[in-house]
């Protein structure tokens, strides 16, 4: 965490080497989704999530992690689609932490008006 933010020189300042890691992950999720291996692609995606939140200290709210909140939102409910019980409980359950998350980000990126008006328009689409 803090020592991750030191080496590039605070919240909101990546390091070029932390963006290369945002952009190996993004092929590695992709050929997951594209085998049909969503657990792969959405262990990717927090990875990916989680790494922009280390990395900008939190205050990550871009339109590229309006992308990415979309498409985990998206993969999770499919993931859900397909499990029973606990499991399906579970994913239901992080697919709508994501549109939470996704909201947010997008009524402080677009405002509230914008916001609501493309999450009634797009739903659980994957786009911004």
């Amino acid at each position: 965490g803090m020592a991750v933010r030191r080496q590039c020189g605070g919240p909101g300042q990546p390091h070029l080497l932390h963006v290369h890691s945002f952009d190996s992950l993004t092929p590695l999720m992709n050929c997951c989704q594209a085998r049909g291996d969503l657990q792969g692609a959405c262990s990717h995606l927090a990875a990916i999530v989680a790494a922009m939140d280390t990395i900008l200290g939190g205050s990550t709210l871009s339109a590229e992690l309006c992308n990415f909140l979309a498409l985990q939102r998206a993969l999770l409910q499919k993931r859900a689609a397909a499990a029973a019980g606990p499991l399906r409980r579970r994913l239901i359950q992080q697919a709508a932490e994501a549109g939470t998350r996704l909201l947010h980000v997008r009524t402080v990126c677009m405002g509230a008006q914008a916001a609501a008006a493309l999450e009634r328009s797009r739903g659980a689409q994957n786009d911004c």
